[in-house]
């Protein structure tokens, strides 16, 4: 036996580099996003096609003037409400679990409890 370390095993397969693609987001906005291994350039060049769906974000007094950000994966939507915009449909998940408390009273006004209702609402447009 040898002590040479750097002996390579011939089974084990080749290390495939992995790369990062510039890519343009919604916003405007440059950002690196992690290509798929190995020569795979022309995936790296063509993104998947993401189902879009139309909305309408509705007025809300927690929206400011300029619309509401949301993140999903370092990319961001600015959405204006009252008017229909199409967006990816994973981002129907974000807003849906953006959840606001409001109380609960009886008759007499006081506060029984708490509930759970939609941040944003919105409507879809079809």
């Amino acid at each position: 036996m040898s002590d040479d370390t750097s002996a390579v095993m011939p089974d084990a397969p080749a290390p495939v580099p992995v790369t990062e693609v510039q890519v343009e987001t919604e916003a405007g906005t440059s950002g690196v996003a992690p290509a798929t291994k190995g020569k795979g350039k022309a995936a790296a060049d063509t993104p998947a096609k993401v189902k879009r769906v139309k909305i309408i974000l509705d007025e809300n007094d927690e929206i400011p003037p300029n619309g509401q950000f949301f993140g999903v994966n370092g990319t961001g939507y600015q959405i204006q409400p009252g008017k229909p915009v199409e967006i990816p449909e994973f981002l129907l998940g974000v807003i849906d679990t953006a959840v606001t408390t409001k109380p609960v009273t009886d008759e007499n006004g006081r506060v029984v409890g708490y509930r759970e209702v939609p941040r944003f609402p919105y409507r879809i447009v079809k």
